[in-house]
């Protein structure tokens, strides 16, 4: 690497408001950025991205991945509307708070 900066993708999804990573089982790292737009994925480095769900998320401000993603993954992510949880890497979503979530943290070795 040239110790350059790199513009990677040239995907209209707005501002990344948070960035969250994890390895994958194989051997790969999962990236998930969040925007007013939705959350997008890659598995490239960034070089590809994609919405997670065709209805996404909008005006997320915080996203967090579990400790155990590569096995169970389990997503969170904060909006100006709630609190939402995703049990298959973000292509459903459940609200389980209402109210504006500004960050999220999660305590390693917690969850299922």
């Amino acid at each position: 690497m040239s110790g350059e900066w790199e513009h990677l993708a040239r995907h209209e999804g707005g501002t990344v408001v948070a960035l969250a990573t994890a390895p994958l089982e194989n051997g790969t790292t999962a990236f998930f950025a969040a925007t007013a737009t939705g959350l997008f994925r890659s598995d490239t480095q960034g070089r590809q991205c994609w919405a997670t769900s065709a209805t996404p998320l909008p005006l997320l401000t915080a996203v967090a991945l579990s400790a155990r993603f590569a096995e169970n993954c389990l997503l969170f992510a904060g909006s100006r509307a709630g609190f939402f949880r995703s049990a298959n890497a973000g292509q459903t979503w459940r609200q389980t708070l209402s109210g504006g979530v500004l960050a999220i943290a999660v305590m390693p070795g917690s969850g299922p």
